[in-house]
């Protein structure tokens, strides 16, 4: 009984707050003491519907790893906002949804035709109520070839906002998986994407194929 009215006692003086925020506005709303912690009722607000926008976040990520697998550069580059900022493997810097598509055109019908971009995500933050923050892990994997190419292993970090009503990707960085000499390889990413691996393979094969 004793535990049933804490609890109880708890989830009022969370709605308390949570209140007091909504009347004082989101920049303004005092922090309170919720079971014995410090807690700022915006990071309660935020919540809310976090469970949405990050499958909606997460989709524009396997957005941009199936126009690469399709070697559509302007599906690659759909997912980004009008302005998008992207920072590819080699370093170049692309600002706007129309020199993303323009600088992987010609790769994805060249050199990269038939690679895999594989991805797996790590991570989704919510850094604000129209805001997300996402990083992964990544790989390519050469063509004909059922595993990643580890001199081309990286982690990406991709920055979504909502806008309209709608999320895109306002930037995403490409950073190569490089241990500083010395130092200690960023674990197995061939272990961390095999699942991802397995199962783009198993989508591609026909009924009964072994």
């Amino acid at each position: 009984m004793g535990d049933r009215v804490a609890v109880r006692a708890v989830g009022m003086r969370l709605a308390a707050c949570v209140s007091e925020h909504s009347r004082s506005g989101p920049s303004t709303g005092p922090s309170c003491r919720v079971g014995g912690y410090e807690l700022n009722p915006q990071d309660v607000v935020l919540r809310r519907s976090f469970s949405a926008d990050a499958a909606a976040v997460r989709a524009l990520y396997e957005g941009f790893l199936e126009g690469w697998n399709r070697s559509d550069a302007s599906a690659l580059a759909s997912v980004f906002a009008e302005n998008g900022d992207l920072v590819a493997f080699d370093g170049t810097h692309l600002k706007g949804r129309r020199k993303i598509a323009e600088y992987h055109r010609p790769l994805l019908e060249t050199r990269l035709r038939g690679t895999r971009l594989v991805g797996r995500v790590t991570s989704l933050r919510l850094l604000d109520t129209d805001v997300v923050l996402l990083h992964a892990l990544c790989g390519i994997a050469k063509r004909g070839r059922s595993s990643t190419s580890p001199e081309l292993d990286c982690v990406q970090t991709l920055v979504a906002d909502k806008r309209n009503g709608l999320w895109c990707v306002a930037a995403l960085h490409t950073t190569c998986a490089r241990p500083i000499a010395g130092g200690r390889r960023l674990g197995s990413f061939l272990g961390r994407l095999r699942p991802v691996l397995r199962r783009r393979k198993s989508a591609r094969l026909p009924p009964g194929s072994p």
